[in-house]
């Protein structure tokens, strides 16, 4: 049972604000384990006297069953019941809580200073005897109560800084308006799987999208549509490539998508066909119907040495090509591009 206090005395157990404009910490709930109904009745009353919330159990397998079932803050815990000893009790404790999270005080009588010692081995952070000094168990209890505040405190500035940590990682390598990867992790990400050896048998394939008339739809609808169709965009590409190929936005109207358990080497090209037909759907944004459309190149690793810069710029060449050709379609990198582009450089030096 649960008992509360009306008025509590005036050492009643001091709650912390925190200042003028914080909210009171919540009343501790402590669990007294006694199979003596006396003792457990006046400990009750002394404590919700003084503050506190107070849950009792008639022993130890009562107790085990109501600390599964809630949160305390505190366990007074009796070392002699008939069902279960204390230091059995405090053993499945341990096996979960540790010391700060569930502060253990053993409740003895003088005559059992060995299972006490028992006790502080198994645990227990601090023991009161029989008969109870109160004052004393009410100094024990607000000294453990104190200890295990403040280790909430610290573990939850570092779940904190655990959780900043991880969102600032997420948004280092992840793209804000779509969630995919962004540029640099996208490369990172690709250089990583073209040194793992297995895809050298597995024909994988990079793909560079762009968007067509993307621009027209931003420019003349507003940015907050442009987003919107981005972001739609994003999830179109994240549906038909699956989960055997990773998709990234590198910046702009700008995808990329890298297939790494191509079985054949047409499965790229495959692959940029259903992205291109799925960019070329309408999408409805606010009542409106936009159509815009995409151009792809591929490139497949094993016409690029399996290397990181020159599957970057073979997938960017044959984008390149793509849009040339009147969008709306996929383009395989060949070798011939390089060379023309090559030579493209050399007349423009000359130039």
């Amino acid at each position: 049972m649960i008992q509360s206090a009306a008025i509590p005395d005036s050492d009643a157990y001091p709650v912390p604000t925190g200042g003028s404009n914080a909210s009171p910490l919540p009343r501790p709930l402590i669990l007294v384990v006694d199979d003596v109904f006396d003792n457990r009745d006046i400990l009750t009353r002394r404590l919700v006297r003084r503050g506190f919330d107070v849950v009792e159990a008639a022993g130890g397998v009562e107790a085990l069953e109501k600390i599964r079932a809630a949160t305390f803050d505190i366990v007074l815990l009796d070392i002699m019941m008939p069902d279960m000893g204390g230091n059995e009790v405090l053993t499945e404790i341990r096996r979960t809580l540790s010391d700060t999270e569930l502060p253990v005080i053993m409740v003895t009588a003088k005559s059992q200073s060995e299972d006490v010692a028992e006790s502080l081995a198994l645990g227990a952070n601090d023991y009161v005897t029989k008969p109870v000094d109160f004052v004393v168990a009410l100094a024990r209890i607000n000294a453990q109560l104190g200890r295990k505040r403040l280790a909430d405190a610290e573990r939850a500035a570092k779940r904190e800084v655990e959780r900043q940590a991880a969102d600032l990682h997420h948004l280092a390598y992840h793209d804000a308006l779509t969630g995919l990867l962004n540029r640099a992790a996208f490369r990172d990400r690709l250089g990583e799987a073209l040194g793992d050896p297995a895809q050298v048998e597995a024909e994988p394939a990079l793909l560079f999208i762009d968007l067509d008339q993307f621009k027209a739809v931003n420019d003349g609808h507003g940015h907050e549509i442009g987003d919107r169709l981005l972001h739609a965009m994003a999830t179109r590409f994240k549906e038909v490539a699956g989960e055997a190929a990773t998709v990234a936005r590198l910046g702009g109207d700008e995808f990329a998508v890298y297939l790494f358990e191509g079985s054949t080497p047409g499965a790229g090209m495959d692959l940029a066909r259903r992205i291109v037909t799925a960019a070329g759907r309408p999408i409805l944004i606010d009542g409106r119907m936009f159509q815009v459309g995409a151009s792809c190149g591929v490139a497949r690793a094993s016409d690029c040495g399996h290397r990181l810069e020159p599957m970057l710029k073979g997938a960017d060449l044959a984008m390149y090509r793509a849009k040339l050709a009147g969008h709306g379609r996929p383009v395989l990198f060949e070798e011939q591009m390089l060379r023309e582009h090559h030579e493209r450089d050399v007349r423009e030096a000359d130039e």
